[in-house]
């Protein structure tokens, strides 16, 4: 249970379905990872997506202006697909912190989606009965049907 600032840094680590090539012949993968640096946008965003701001977090995401990390020149970004499961971290000045899971890409708003952690381990907590501190910033109630 973390604010999400505005002003912090996010890294988004993940490997697209579109960075992967499968080498039929010799029975290989080639995976190349998306490590994409970007910045929280603004809160109105989350009403209009549908999505709060306790529950999900709202990331920048130009394909046509993506910096390859550790390079300086822009190039066209991956196609998102693929990426929904890759994580989220926020980039403090202890390090970094994982705060979420992407879930999708929006290209209409140029945003990445992704659920916050706190959601899937209240999920977790709820549902496997794990002894980890609730979450104070959204309420979930997992009710399970039980059977006659």
């Amino acid at each position: 249970d973390m604010a999400m600032p505005k002003s912090h840094d996010y890294l988004l680590v993940g490997f697209p379905f579109t960075k992967t090539k499968a080498k039929g012949h010799i029975r290989k993968y080639i995976v190349e990872p998306f490590i994409y640096h970007t910045k929280r946008l603004e809160i109105a965003l989350y009403k209009e997506l549908k999505v709060h701001p306790n529950t999900h977090v709202i990331l920048h995401y130009d394909k046509q202006k993506i910096r390859k990390y550790g390079k300086s020149e822009i190039q066209v970004g991956p196609n998102l697909q693929g990426i929904s499961g890759c994580g989220v971290w926020l980039l403090s000045r202890t390090g970094y912190i994982p705060v979420g899971i992407i879930i999708e890409g929006n290209s209409n708003h140029n945003a990445i989606i992704a659920t916050r952690l706190n959601i899937v381990t209240e999920t977790i907590r709820q549902k496997f009965k794990v002894n980890i501190p609730q979450t104070k910033i959204a309420t979930i109630n997992i009710n399970e049907e039980t059977k006659s």
